[in-house]
Protein backbone atom coordinates (compact mmCIF):
# COMPACT_ATOMS: atom_id res chain seq x y z
CA UNK A 1 0.00 0.00 0.00
CA UNK A 2 2.78 2.43 0.84
CA UNK A 3 4.92 1.77 -2.21
CA UNK A 4 2.05 1.74 -4.73
CA UNK A 5 -0.10 4.31 -2.91
CA UNK A 6 -3.08 1.97 -3.05
CA UNK A 7 -6.33 2.89 -1.28
CA UNK A 8 -7.39 0.88 1.81
CA UNK A 9 -9.82 -1.10 -0.34
CA UNK A 10 -11.16 -0.91 -3.86
CA UNK A 11 -13.50 1.92 -4.85
CA UNK A 12 -15.54 0.88 -7.84
CA UNK A 13 -16.86 4.26 -8.96
CA UNK A 14 -15.45 7.09 -6.87
CA UNK A 15 -11.67 7.00 -6.54
CA UNK A 16 -10.20 9.89 -4.49
CA UNK A 17 -7.36 11.64 -6.25
CA UNK A 18 -4.88 11.07 -3.42
CA UNK A 19 -4.66 7.34 -4.26
CA UNK A 20 -3.23 5.39 -7.17
CA UNK A 21 -5.99 5.32 -9.83
CA UNK A 22 -4.85 1.99 -11.34
CA UNK A 23 -7.78 -0.22 -10.35
CA UNK A 24 -6.53 -3.39 -12.07
CA UNK A 25 -3.06 -3.14 -10.54
CA UNK A 26 -4.54 -2.80 -7.08
CA UNK A 27 -6.88 -5.72 -7.72
CA UNK A 28 -4.15 -8.07 -8.97
CA UNK A 29 -1.29 -7.16 -6.64
CA UNK A 30 -3.14 -6.66 -3.37
CA UNK A 31 -6.91 -7.06 -3.30
CA UNK A 32 -7.25 -10.73 -4.31
CA UNK A 33 -4.10 -12.09 -2.63
CA UNK A 34 -5.04 -14.76 -0.06
CA UNK A 35 -2.24 -13.86 2.34
CA UNK A 36 -3.89 -10.49 2.91
CA UNK A 37 -7.20 -12.16 3.74
CA UNK A 38 -6.05 -14.96 6.02
CA UNK A 39 -6.81 -13.05 9.23
CA UNK A 40 -10.58 -13.70 9.28
CA UNK A 41 -9.98 -17.39 8.60
CA UNK A 42 -7.62 -17.62 11.59
CA UNK A 43 -10.16 -15.80 13.76
CA UNK A 44 -12.83 -18.26 12.62
CA UNK A 45 -10.62 -21.24 13.48
CA UNK A 46 -9.94 -19.84 16.94
CA UNK A 47 -13.66 -19.25 17.47
CA UNK A 48 -14.44 -22.82 16.43
CA UNK A 49 -11.85 -24.14 18.89
CA UNK A 50 -13.33 -22.03 21.71
CA UNK A 51 -16.89 -23.15 20.96
CA UNK A 52 -15.81 -26.80 20.74
CA UNK A 53 -14.23 -26.57 24.19
CA UNK A 54 -17.33 -24.81 25.49
CA UNK A 55 -19.47 -27.78 24.47
CA UNK A 56 -17.43 -30.37 26.37
CA UNK A 57 -18.21 -29.77 30.06
CA UNK A 58 -21.67 -30.76 31.26
CA UNK A 59 -21.89 -27.64 33.44
CA UNK A 60 -21.28 -24.56 31.31
CA UNK A 61 -19.19 -21.72 32.74
CA UNK A 62 -21.06 -18.62 33.86
CA UNK A 63 -19.78 -15.37 32.38
CA UNK A 64 -19.63 -12.30 34.57
CA UNK A 65 -21.54 -9.13 33.75
CA UNK A 66 -18.28 -7.27 33.22
CA UNK A 67 -17.17 -9.87 30.67
CA UNK A 68 -20.47 -9.67 28.78
CA UNK A 69 -20.58 -5.85 28.73
CA UNK A 70 -16.93 -5.59 27.67
CA UNK A 71 -17.44 -8.14 24.92
CA UNK A 72 -20.47 -6.35 23.51
CA UNK A 73 -18.73 -2.97 23.62
CA UNK A 74 -15.72 -4.36 21.77
CA UNK A 75 -17.86 -6.23 19.26
CA UNK A 76 -20.11 -3.26 18.46
CA UNK A 77 -17.15 -0.85 18.27
CA UNK A 78 -15.25 -3.14 15.92
CA UNK A 79 -18.29 -3.57 13.70
CA UNK A 80 -18.99 0.14 13.44
CA UNK A 81 -15.37 1.02 12.74
CA UNK A 82 -15.03 -1.67 10.08
CA UNK A 83 -18.19 -0.42 8.32
CA UNK A 84 -17.84 3.34 8.68
CA UNK A 85 -14.10 3.75 9.14
CA UNK A 86 -13.66 4.08 5.38
CA UNK A 87 -15.24 7.54 5.43
CA UNK A 88 -11.93 9.50 5.63
CA UNK A 89 -10.61 7.56 2.65
CA UNK A 90 -13.77 8.15 0.61
CA UNK A 91 -13.53 11.86 1.34
CA UNK A 92 -9.91 11.93 0.21
CA UNK A 93 -8.51 13.14 3.51
CA UNK A 94 -4.73 13.01 3.51
CA UNK A 95 -4.29 10.67 6.46
CA UNK A 96 -1.72 8.19 5.12
CA UNK A 97 -1.13 6.39 8.42
CA UNK A 98 -4.86 5.97 9.01
CA UNK A 99 -5.41 4.63 5.49
CA UNK A 100 -2.65 2.06 6.00
CA UNK A 101 -4.04 0.93 9.36
CA UNK A 102 -7.58 0.63 8.03
CA UNK A 103 -6.51 -1.19 4.89
CA UNK A 104 -4.42 -3.62 6.93
CA UNK A 105 -6.80 -4.66 9.70
CA UNK A 106 -10.37 -3.71 8.75
CA UNK A 107 -11.23 -7.27 7.66
CA UNK A 108 -9.81 -8.71 10.87
CA UNK A 109 -11.67 -6.15 12.97
CA UNK A 110 -14.95 -7.01 11.25
CA UNK A 111 -14.24 -10.71 11.78
CA UNK A 112 -13.73 -10.05 15.50
CA UNK A 113 -17.12 -8.32 15.62
CA UNK A 114 -18.82 -11.26 13.90
CA UNK A 115 -16.94 -13.76 16.07
CA UNK A 116 -18.23 -12.11 19.23
CA UNK A 117 -21.78 -12.09 17.86
CA UNK A 118 -21.59 -15.82 17.11
CA UNK A 119 -19.98 -16.56 20.47
CA UNK A 120 -22.58 -14.56 22.40
CA UNK A 121 -25.52 -16.20 20.63
CA UNK A 122 -24.03 -19.69 20.95
CA UNK A 123 -23.27 -19.39 24.67
CA UNK A 124 -26.60 -17.88 25.67
CA UNK A 125 -25.55 -14.29 26.34
CA UNK A 126 -26.93 -12.87 23.10
CA UNK A 127 -30.19 -11.68 24.64
CA UNK A 128 -32.78 -10.22 22.30
CA UNK A 129 -30.27 -10.20 19.42
CA UNK A 130 -30.07 -13.98 19.60
CA UNK A 131 -33.87 -14.22 19.67
CA UNK A 132 -34.13 -12.05 16.56
CA UNK A 133 -31.44 -13.89 14.64
CA UNK A 134 -32.90 -17.26 15.68
CA UNK A 135 -36.41 -16.42 14.49
CA UNK A 136 -37.98 -19.03 12.23
CA UNK A 137 -38.81 -16.54 9.49
CA UNK A 138 -35.10 -15.79 9.03
CA UNK A 139 -34.11 -19.43 8.52
CA UNK A 140 -34.80 -19.46 4.73
CA UNK A 141 -32.81 -16.25 4.29
CA UNK A 142 -29.91 -17.64 6.32
CA UNK A 143 -29.85 -20.77 4.17
CA UNK A 144 -29.43 -18.59 1.09
CA UNK A 145 -26.88 -16.14 2.49
CA UNK A 146 -23.78 -17.93 1.14
CA UNK A 147 -25.17 -18.08 -2.39
CA UNK A 148 -26.19 -14.42 -2.09
CA UNK A 149 -22.63 -13.57 -1.10
CA UNK A 150 -21.25 -15.40 -4.13
CA UNK A 151 -23.71 -13.87 -6.57
CA UNK A 152 -24.43 -10.35 -5.31
CA UNK A 153 -21.65 -8.53 -7.17
CA UNK A 154 -23.09 -9.54 -10.55
CA UNK A 155 -26.37 -7.59 -10.20
CA UNK A 156 -24.54 -4.76 -8.44
CA UNK A 157 -22.15 -4.20 -11.34
CA UNK A 158 -24.73 -5.03 -14.02
CA UNK A 159 -27.33 -2.56 -12.74
CA UNK A 160 -24.76 0.19 -12.48
CA UNK A 161 -23.59 -0.47 -16.03
CA UNK A 162 -27.15 0.03 -17.26
CA UNK A 163 -27.49 3.40 -15.54
CA UNK A 164 -26.21 6.62 -17.12
CA UNK A 165 -23.35 8.35 -15.36
CA UNK A 166 -23.06 10.40 -13.28
CA UNK A 167 -25.67 8.88 -10.99
CA UNK A 168 -27.40 11.60 -8.98
CA UNK A 169 -29.61 10.71 -6.02
CA UNK A 170 -31.93 13.51 -4.94
CA UNK A 171 -32.66 11.79 -1.62
CA UNK A 172 -31.96 8.60 0.27
CA UNK A 173 -35.07 6.83 -1.07
CA UNK A 174 -33.86 6.22 -4.64
CA UNK A 175 -30.62 4.80 -3.27
CA UNK A 176 -32.50 2.53 -0.85
CA UNK A 177 -34.82 1.34 -3.61
CA UNK A 178 -31.86 0.65 -5.87
CA UNK A 179 -30.18 -1.42 -3.14
CA UNK A 180 -33.44 -3.25 -2.40
CA UNK A 181 -33.79 -4.20 -6.07
CA UNK A 182 -30.24 -5.54 -6.11
CA UNK A 183 -30.96 -7.53 -2.96
CA UNK A 184 -34.10 -9.09 -4.41
CA UNK A 185 -32.29 -10.02 -7.62
CA UNK A 186 -29.47 -11.56 -5.61
CA UNK A 187 -31.86 -13.64 -3.49
CA UNK A 188 -33.80 -14.78 -6.56
CA UNK A 189 -30.75 -16.18 -8.31
CA UNK A 190 -29.31 -17.42 -5.01
CA UNK A 191 -32.43 -19.54 -4.57
CA UNK A 192 -31.86 -21.14 -7.95
CA UNK A 193 -28.16 -21.66 -7.20
CA UNK A 194 -28.93 -23.23 -3.83
CA UNK A 195 -31.52 -25.65 -5.21
CA UNK A 196 -29.49 -26.60 -8.28
CA UNK A 197 -25.96 -26.75 -6.83
CA UNK A 198 -25.57 -26.21 -3.09
CA UNK A 199 -28.16 -28.65 -1.71
CA UNK A 200 -27.25 -31.47 -4.13
CA UNK A 201 -23.58 -30.96 -3.26
CA UNK A 202 -24.39 -31.21 0.45
CA UNK A 203 -26.29 -34.45 -0.14
CA UNK A 204 -23.43 -35.94 -2.14
CA UNK A 205 -20.99 -34.89 0.57
CA UNK A 206 -23.16 -36.52 3.24
CA UNK A 207 -23.33 -39.76 1.24
CA UNK A 208 -19.57 -39.89 0.65
CA UNK A 209 -18.48 -38.89 4.14
CA UNK A 210 -21.04 -40.82 6.19
CA UNK A 211 -19.52 -44.05 7.59
CA UNK A 212 -20.71 -47.03 5.58
CA UNK A 213 -23.10 -49.28 7.44
CA UNK A 214 -24.73 -52.49 6.34
CA UNK A 215 -28.32 -51.44 5.88
CA UNK A 216 -31.14 -53.56 4.52
CA UNK A 217 -34.26 -52.16 3.00
CA UNK A 218 -36.31 -55.27 3.83
CA UNK A 219 -36.72 -56.31 7.44
CA UNK A 220 -37.84 -59.84 8.43
CA UNK A 221 -41.35 -60.11 9.73
CA UNK A 222 -41.51 -60.78 13.47
CA UNK A 223 -42.55 -64.29 14.32
CA UNK A 224 -44.31 -65.02 17.60
CA UNK A 225 -43.37 -67.93 19.83
CA UNK A 226 -46.69 -69.61 19.11
CA UNK A 227 -46.03 -69.59 15.37
CA UNK A 228 -42.60 -71.12 15.90
CA UNK A 229 -44.11 -73.82 18.14
CA UNK A 230 -46.79 -74.67 15.60
CA UNK A 231 -44.32 -74.86 12.73
CA UNK A 232 -41.95 -77.12 14.63
CA UNK A 233 -44.72 -79.59 15.49
CA UNK A 234 -46.62 -79.56 12.23
CA UNK A 235 -46.80 -82.83 10.29
CA UNK A 236 -46.21 -82.82 6.54
CA UNK A 237 -49.13 -83.85 4.36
Amino acid sequence: MIQRNFPPTQFLWRQPEIFNPNFIQHHVELYIKPQYRIGPYIIGLILGYILANYQRPAIKPVRSTAFIVTGWLIGISCGFWALFGLYPSLQGWNWPNYHIVYGTIHRDVFAISMAWLIYACHTGIGGFINRILSANYLVPLSNLCFSVYLFHMIPVVFTYLLMPFPIIYDSHWPLLLHCAAQLLISYFFATICTLVAEYPAHNIEAILLTPHQNKTTLKPLPTSDSDVHLKSHSNPL
